[in-house]
This record gives structure tokens, C-alpha cells and sequence, in this order.
């Protein structure tokens, strides 16, 4: 009975997941929500190094994040979006908003980095839940699409991928993934801006 009930809650929360990924980015590919999948599952999928190593990366997403016209304007993005699961994308536009410093973000990077968990079962059974919402006519791709991409992605061995390049194109994703557990450690301390906004 707590496993027919702990199912039942992961099935339901991946699908508001998927299905609140879609609506905020509704030109997204089989490729983006596969990758918020693997994300969800694996957290950032692979170890880093040294927080310095992984601060002077993140400040240069963040300048180049912001010489973009679309993603240089005020508000283009929440603090962060849901991912399911024990983690959450956290984007790198806001955190001047907020008064978040980079040094803060790049430690709960390297720190949620060296975290290992989740399962190719448990990737499987978000892969096989995605099937179905897209059966339902519920994506941006159809039945035909997703199955050709998956079909390469599990015999690859379920591994992290990129953003499609209309994903990049129209949403210009800039973020790190880190664990949820650590967000109040993310907005502690003094904000120059409003309250974040966390997409749930």
C-alpha cells in the first residue's frame, strides 16, 4: 500500500512537472523536457571541481546571458523553476535582482554536484509518463517525434543532453541545478530586490 501510494504521488507530481514546464515554455522539443527529466532524477549529472572553477563560469553565462536582448530585459525570469524531485534549476538572470552573489550560488552548485542519487528505473518511469501525456496530445511534439528521440536516447544509456536550439533560441536558458534543500540557503541574507519568485 506505501509503495501503490508513494507511485501515485511521483506520477502526479512529475506530471504537473511536465506539464507546468510546457506551459512556460511552450516551444520546447522532446530534448528539453527529456533533459528537466534527467535533472529531476540525477541533479546537474556531473561532479565540479572547485567553487572558484565553477563561480568564473557562472559569471560568464550570466554576461552572456545579459547581452541578449530578450533575456536583458527586467523580469525575463523567475529565480527558479521546478525540476521534481529533490532539485531545482536555479537561473542566473535574477540573482542581481535579488541580491544574490555568485560566490553563494557556485558553492551550492559544487556542494549539490557531489550529491548521487536516482536510477535508469527511475528515469524510465518519467520517460514512460512523458510518453503518455504526449499520447494525450498535451505537447508541443507528437507521438511520432518523441519516440524517434527516445528511441537513440535510452539505447545511449539515458545520458545528460543539451536544450534543443529553438529552446536556446527563444528562452535563452542560463541557470545551475542545485538541491532544493539548499534554496534557503540560496535567498538567505540581505536582498536588494522583492521577494523571489520560485516557480513550484
Amino acid at each position: 500500500m506505501k509503495n501503490t501510494k508513494r507511485d501515485e504521488t511521483f506520477l502526479r507530481e512529475t506530471r504537473h512537472v511536465i506539464e507546468r514546464h510546457i506551459e512556460l515554455y511552450p516551444k520546447c522539443e522532446p530534448d528539453d523536457i527529456v533533459k528537466l527529466l534527467y535533472q529531476s532524477e540525477f541533479g546537474c549529472g556531473h561532479f565540479v571541481r572547485s567553487k572558484e572553477i565553477a563561480e568564473e563560469y557562472l559569471k560568464r553565462e550570466y554576461e552572456a546571458c545579459m547581452l541578449t536582448t530578450k533575456a536583458a530585459a527586467a523580469g525575463e525570469h523567475p529565480l527558479t523553476d521546478e525540476t521534481g524531485g529533490m532539485f531545482v534549476r536555479v537561473h542566473l538572470e535574477p540573482l542581481a535582482r535579488y541580491g544574490i552573489p555568485f560566490s553563494r550560488l557556485a558553492e551550492l552548485f559544487v556542494r549539490s554536484s557531489e550529491v548521487r542519487t536516482g536510477s535508469t528505473d527511475g528515469m524510465l518511469k518519467k520517460l514512460s509518463l512523458l510518453k503518455e501525456i504526449c499520447r494525450q496530445g498535451k505537447t508541443p511534439f507528437d507521438e511520432e517525434t518523441l519516440s524517434a528521440f527516445l528511441k537513440k536516447y535510452v539505447a545511449a544509456g539515458c545520458p545528460a543532453i543539451h536544450h534543443s536550439e529553438t529552446y536556446r533560441r527563444l528562452y535563452h536558458p542560463a541557470y545551475r541545478v542545485i538541491c532544493r534543500e539548499f534554496l534557503p540557503e540560496l535567498i538567505g541574507g540581505e536582498c536588494a530586490g522583492s521577494e523571489p519568485e520560485i516557480h513550484i
